[in-house]
């Protein structure tokens, strides 16, 4: 429906993905640990995500998500492989003169979930 990973959705109703502010996605419930969300939620969350970011590059995205989804135990080969990659128009989102954007989180959340890292755990 929005295009996001369930590990990803989970991720950000445990964490505020935007700095200075608090707003995480809620879920309806929780069964079984499968989490269970109310459309509109998804879909207003889905559209506040693609809102302007408070100084969101893409850099800033991937360390956060490399923190959270690797506990910061990613190596130099693989950081800098997935930075080059955040400059494709398709993940970074912008042409050359667009505003900034919102990375397309799961892309990111796509290329640390495919790296060596991710794969050892």
């Amino acid at each position: 429906m929005v295009g996001l990973s369930p590990r990803l959705l989970r991720w950000l109703t445990k964490y505020a993905p935007k700095q200075g502010d608090d707003r995480k996605l809620k879920a309806k419930k929780e069964v079984d640990g499968i989490l269970f969300f109310d459309e509109e939620e998804l879909r207003s969350f889905n559209e506040w995500l693609r809102l302007p970011w408070p100084h969101c590059m893409p850099q800033q995205v991937l360390a956060v998500m490399e923190n959270s989804l690797l506990a910061g135990d990613v190596s130099k080969q693989t950081h800098d492989t997935i930075s080059k990659q955040l400059q494709d128009p398709q993940i970074s989102r912008r042409r050359l003169d667009d505003p900034a954007r919102l990375p397309n989180l799961g892309a990111i959340a796509g290329l640390i979930l495919g790296s060596p890292e991710f794969q050892r755990r």
